[in-house]
C-alpha cells in the first residue's frame, strides 16, 4: 500500500505523464490530419512537442527519488522509443535510409539468400546488404509475424530497441554507480541529441549490440568473479553482432575498447581495471572485424578509409572543407533559439560528465568508471572536428555511443554533488553524497539540477530526425521528405517495378531515388542533374544519356529546389523552360504521366 504523501506524488506523475501523452497525441494528430506545421493552433510545435515527451516520460524522473512502479514507467518509455512508427506520416518507412534498408530485407524475402553487394540491390541497398544484421532480422521479423515487411519494417528495430536499450542502460548506470542514477541515466538517453535515434537504421540496430557489450565489459571488470569462458564468448557475439550489423558503430566500439587498454594502463593499475580480461575482448572483437572485412566488407571498408583520409586532410588544412554547410548542424530548419537549445543539449551531456569526472577523481576512486568516461570524453572530442564537414552527423553518433558512459558520470554529478543533500533510500549508501548544507543551496541545487535535466532531454529531442520534417516550414521540406511520400507513390514504385525495365537507370531527382530508387528497385544514376541542366539537352548530358533508360519529371521539381544523387546540384527550383524539352518525341516517349510524375523513355541519342 502506498502511503498518503507517496500516493500523492505518484499521482502527481501520473497527471503529468497522462498530460504529455495527450499533447503528443494532438500534434501527431495535427501534423498527419490537420496540416500543422511550424505552428499550431498559435504555438510553436517544436516547443510544445519536446515539452509534451518530457511531461510523457515523467515518472522516470520520480523513480530517481522514490520507488514508482515499473508499471508507470513502460508507457512514457515505450512512447520514446516507438516514435517512428507512430509519426509515420503515411504509414510507409520514411527516410531515403530505411527505405534502401527495407529494399534489402525485400530482396532477402524474395529470394531467400543474402548476396553481399549483389546485383539485385540498388543504391545505397548494395552497401547496406554488406552488413546484414538489420536486414536478416527485419526480414525474418517479418517472416515470422506474417505482417507484410512494409509495415513490419517500421516497428521490428524500435520494438527490439525498447525491450533492450532501457533495462541495459538501466543496470549500466545502478553497477557503475547506484539505482538513481540509473534512472537519471536512462531519462537522459531518451532525449539524446541523436539525428538517427529513433529511425529503424543499421545504427540504431547494432547500438543495443554496444550496449549489452559494455554492460558485461563493466561486470567482469567491477565483479571479476564474474569472468568466465560463457560471459567472454557472450561478449563475443554481442561485439560480433556489431560488425556485421554496422560499420560505424563497429569502428566505434574498436575505438572505445582500445582507448580503455590504453588509458587504463596509462592512468590505473592493470589489475584495477582488468587489463588482461578487456585485452582479451579488445583483439577478439578486432579478430572478428579483421576477418569480416578480409572475407566480405573490404571494398566498403577501403572506401571508407580513403573518405576519412580525404576528411582529416581536408580539416587540417586552411581551405574550406563543407561542401554542404546545411550538413553541418543539427537543426539546420530551426529557428536560432532552437539550435541554441539544441546544441546546448549537446554540450551539457559532455560538460556534465567531465565536471562528474573530476569530482569522481577527487574522491580517489580512478577505476573502470573514470577511465570509461576519460575514454568517452576524449573520443567524443576527437570528433568535433566533422562539424566542419560533410561527415558532421559523425559527432552525434559518437555522443550516443559513448553517451552510454558519459550520462551515468553527468547523472551521478547531478545527483550526488550539484543536489545539496544526501539522497538515501533504498539501501544506498553513496560516501560521495554531500551532507545538508545552507538553507539557500537546499533551494538552488534541485533548481539547477532540474533545469539541466529538463534542458538535456528537450534539447536532444528537439534532433531527431522523426520530427524534423513534420514541423518544418514548407519552404524548407526537402524534395524526398517522408511527409511528400505517400501510399499512391509507393503503389506506383509497385507498377513501375512491374511495368517497365527496373534494370536500366533512371534520371530524377532525390524524390525520385527514394521511390523508384528505393521502392522501385530502379538503378539510379550519378550525376542524374545533367540532363535537366539548361532549356536544352547538352552534348555532356547526350553523352551519358543511353537508348532505354528514363528519364523522371515530378511536381516537385518546379515548387523546392530539387536535390540530385552527385556533385552536380542545382539552387534553384527548375524552370518549365527546362522540363519541356523532353516533350520532343523524336528523342523521348512519355511512357508515364499523372499529377505527381512524369516519365520519358530515352528512345533516340543525337
Amino acid at each position: 500500500m502506498f502511503s498518503p504523501s507517496r500516493a500523492r506524488r505518484v499521482l502527481l506523475a501520473l497527471s503529468l505523464s497522462l498530460v504529455g501523452f495527450l499533447t503528443v497525441a494532438l500534434l501527431i494528430y495535427a501534423t498527419k490530419y490537420l496540416g500543422a506545421g511550424p505552428t499550431v493552433f498559435g504555438l510553436p510545435t517544436r516547443d510544445l512537442w519536446v515539452v509534451g515527451l518530457f511531461l510523457a516520460v515523467s515518472p522516470v524522473l520520480f523513480a530517481v527519488f522514490q520507488r514508482v512502479p515499473l508499471l508507470f514507467l513502460l508507457p512514457g518509455i515505450a512512447l520514446i522509443f516507438l516514435l517512428y512508427p507512430l509519426f509515420s506520416p503515411f504509414g510507409l518507412p520514411y527516410d531515403r535510409d530505411i527505405i534502401y534498408n527495407f529494399q534489402f530485407a525485400n530482396v532477402l524475402l524474395n529470394t531467400g539468400h543474402w548476396v553481399p553487394g549483389g546485383a539485385a540491390y540498388t543504391g545505397q541497398a548494395g552497401d547496406y546488404s554488406i552488413f546484414p544484421g538489420s536486414g536478416v532480422y527485419n526480414a525474418e521479423f517479418s517472416s515470422v509475424t506474417g505482417v507484410p515487411l512494409v509495415t513490419s519494417i517500421q516497428w521490428s528495430i524500435p520494438l527490439f530497441r525498447l525491450l533492450v536499450l532501457p533495462p541495459v542502460i538501466f543496470a549500466l548506470g545502478k553497477r557503475l554507480f547506484s539505482a538513481r542514477v540509473g534512472f537519471l541515466s536512462l531519462l537522459l538517453f531518451m532525449g539524446t541529441p541523436s539525428v538517427l535515434f529513433d529511425i529503424s537504421v543499421q545504427q540504431e540496430f547494432a547500438v543495443p549490440f554496444l550496449a549489452l557489450t559494455l554492460l558485461l565489459l563493466a561486470f567482469v571488470v567491477l565483479e571479476p568473479v564474474l569472468w568466465s569462458s560463457s560471459v567472454f564468448i557472450s561478449i563475443v557475439l554481442f561485439s560480433s553482432f556489431i560488425v556485421i550489423s554496422h560499420e560505424l558503430t563497429t569502428y566505434a566500439t574498436l575505438a572505445g575498447l582500445g582507448g580503455f587498454l590504453l588509458i587504463g594502463a596509462l592512468l590505473a593499475r592493470r589489475g584495477t581495471i582488468g587489463w588482461s580480461r578487456v585485452a582479451s575482448i579488445f583483439f577478439s572483437c578486432l579478430a572478428t572485424f579483421l576477418v569480416y572485412t578480409y572475407f566480405v566488407s573490404a571494398a566498403l571498408v577501403r572506401f571508407q578509409f580513403d573518405q576519412l583520409r580525404i576528411v582529416l586532410s581536408n580539416i587540417v588544412s586552411t581551405s574550406p572543407v563543407n561542401s554542404n554547410p546545411a550538413a553541418a548542424g543539427i537543426g539546420q530548419s530551426f529557428p536560432l533559439y532552437l539550435q541554441v537549445w539544441a546544441y546546448s543539449a549537446f554540450l551539457l551531456v559532455v560538460v556534465l560528465a567531465m565536471v562528474g569526472l573530476f569530482a569522481f577523481r577527487r574522491l580517489r576512486q580512478w577505476n573502470f568508471v573514470s577511465v570509461s568516461a576519460v575514454v568517452a570524453i576524449i573520443l567524443t572530442f576527437a570528433s568535433i572536428p566533422f562539424l566542419e564537414t560533410d561527415y558532421s552527423f559523425l559527432v552525434l553518433r559518437v555522443l550516443e555511443w559513448f553517451g552510454l558512459f558519459l550520462l551515468p558520470m553527468g547523472a551521478w554529478w547531478l545527483l550526488y554533488r550539484l543536489w545539496p543533500y544526501r539522497t538515501r533510500s533504498r539501501g544506498e549508501s553513496n560516501p560521495s553524497a554531500r551532507p545538508v548544507g545552507p538553507s539557500w543551496r537546499r533551494f538552488v541545487g534541485p533548481v539547477a539540477a532540474l533545469a539541466l535535466i529538463v534542458l538535456i532531454f528537450t534539447g536532444g529531442s528537439l534532433v531527431p530526425y522523426t520530427s524534423r520534417d513534420q514541423f518544418a516550414p514548407a519552404s524548407q521540406v526537402e524534395n524526398d521528405s517522408p511527409v511528400l511520400i505517400n501510399q499512391a507513390d509507393y503503389a506506383f514504385a509497385l507498377w513501375a517495378h512491374s511495368h517497365l525495365n527496373p534494370s536500366e537507370k533512371v534520371w530524377g531527382d532525390y524524390f525520385t531515388y527514394a521511390i523508384l530508387g528505393g521502392f522501385g528497385e530502379f538503378q539510379e544514376t550519378w550525376n542524374a542533374y545533367l540532363p535537366f541542366q539548361g532549356t536544352y539537352v547538352s552534348e555532356s548530358a547526350w553523352a551519358a544519356l543511353k537508348v532505354g533508360q528514363y528519364i523522371v519529371v515530378d511536381q516537385y521539381m518546379t515548387t523546392k529546389t530539387p536535390q540530385f544523387y552527385g556533385s552536380l546540384e542545382p539552387t534553384a527550383p527548375l524552370t518549365l523552360q527546362q522540363l519541356s524539352k523532353f516533350n520532343d518525341p523524336t528523342y523521348f516517349e512519355c511512357v508515364f504521366d499523372n499529377s505527381r510524375f512524369t516519365i520519358y523513355l530515352v528512345v533516340q541519342l543525337i
